[in-house]
């Protein structure tokens, strides 16, 4: 192809940024937990631009670019944080527990317009 002939443009579909970092989310949440000892568990967090920690419950999607994360704040008030994929950025953390059967799990709701998923 010369530098003067016209390229066929590629199929651009921004109908995934939302979706495809849900998928990669749920993905790396998997591999981590499998990974873990049976004394251990996965915690994530969310640290606002505020300087406040929304313990992460479960994840959601509303394509095209909004990422909903639910949980629970310091005060362990209930809250939904709405965040565009280019911002989002949590923190996964190994953390050691007592007893199995108090082992928390981090959700995936899926697209908030229907598809459900649990993780």
């Amino acid at each position: 192809m010369g530098i003067f002939e016209p390229m066929t443009p590629k199929v651009y579909n921004p109908t995934t940024y939302a979706s495809n970092l849900y998928d990669r989310l749920q993905e790396n949440i998997q591999t981590a937990k499998a990974n873990l000892q049976a004394d251990e568990e996965l915690a994530a967090y969310y640290y606002m631009a505020s300087g406040g920690i929304i313990g992460i419950k479960s994840f959601g999607y509303h394509d095209p670019y909004l990422i909903i994360i639910y949980g629970v704040d310091e005060q362990m008030n209930k809250c939904q944080v709405l965040v565009h994929p280019y911002s989002f950025q949590i923190v996964l953390k190994v953390l050691k527990i007592e007893n199995q059967n108090q082992r928390k799990t981090i959700g995936f709701i899926g697209d908030i317009n229907g598809t459900s998923e649990s993780g």
